[in-house]
């Protein structure tokens, strides 16, 4: 349910998170007109903010999570842990989107 409920998650961690797309996300942040008059230690700080809080919102763990939105996912998985004593590890997810197919989802095309 989370993961369909947050449709732009794309990774489990923000480890996971390629660094060519940290790195595309940091120029983009680094050209927006409204920190480019601001002194560069100051705009590195901003930069570093925005590009954290976008990864943020690509990582499943970040995530607040849908059923009590004053968690994130990650603290959910760490009281899970903690209550039933096992160890508890996210790996990977799946979404399925209706209609869908594989071939499609790969290549972003239609049949």
């Amino acid at each position: 349910m989370q993961v369909v409920a947050c449709p732009q998650v794309q990774f489990v961690s923000t480890e996971d998170i390629p660094e060519s797309i940290k790195n595309n996300e940091k120029e983009l942040e680094m050209q927006r007109e409204d920190i480019l008059s601001k002194p560069e230690n100051i705009r590195e700080r901003i930069v570093e903010g925005r590009i954290s809080k976008r990864l943020g919102e690509m990582a499943l763990l970040e995530q607040p999570f849908i059923k009590n939105d004053s968690i994130l996912v990650k603290d959910l998985v760490k009281q899970t842990v903690a209550a039933i004593g096992e160890n508890i590890k996210v790996r990977r997810f799946v979404r399925f989107t209706l209609g869908e197919t594989v071939e499609h989802a790969k290549t972003g095309t239609e049949a």
